[in-house]
């Protein structure tokens, strides 16, 4: 049951959002693939948007988890140093535990004493897990995936 931090926060939408889109995003790319296996005929132009749509939520079930962060001290709580000591199904459950943020200690409301207490320096701020570093190598990987799968489906296409 998502409640406590997150639904004070006003980010339990993102996870239970994510949840729904893992499921539906599985049932729109299965179906095509069992529709294709048993029909003898060419697919319609719907299985494959059908297909597409499933591999976008599959990404939206990546992503959303990932947008949820603090609103007092701004931590990501998906890649806190305390959530990637865990797995990603335990890390989803203890962000829906959280009673506060582990980082300021806000309960969600984002409170004047919250962001006072923030702001005086009495808890040390945790350096953010995407550094521009990262998101650039992420990117770079990304297109080299993209370009070498561009470049072999090329090199080995039917002819």
């Amino acid at each position: 049951m998502i409640g406590g931090w997150l639904q004070r926060s006003g980010q339990a939408w993102k996870i239970r959002t994510a949840m729904f889109a893992a499921v539906a995003g599985m049932v729109f790319v299965v179906l095509p693939f069992i529709l294709s296996v048993t029909s003898h005929k060419s697919l319609p132009d719907w299985v494959i948007v059908l297909t597409l749509a499933g591999f976008m939520l599959l990404v939206a079930n990546v992503v959303l988890p990932l947008l949820v962060h603090c609103p007092v001290c701004g931590v990501q709580m998906e890649t806190s140093s305390t959530a990637r000591r865990l797995s990603r199904g335990q890390r989803l459950r203890w962000i829906e535990s959280l009673h506060t943020c582990p980082v300021c200690g806000d309960d969600g409301c984002a409170t004047l004493e919250s962001r006072s207490r923030w702001s005086s320096g009495a808890v040390d701020a945790e350096r953010p897990y995407w550094s521009p570093a990262r998101v650039l190598l992420g990117i770079l990987a990304l297109v080299l995936l993209a370009g070498g799968s561009v470049w072999l489906g090329g090199r080995y296409r039917v002819r």
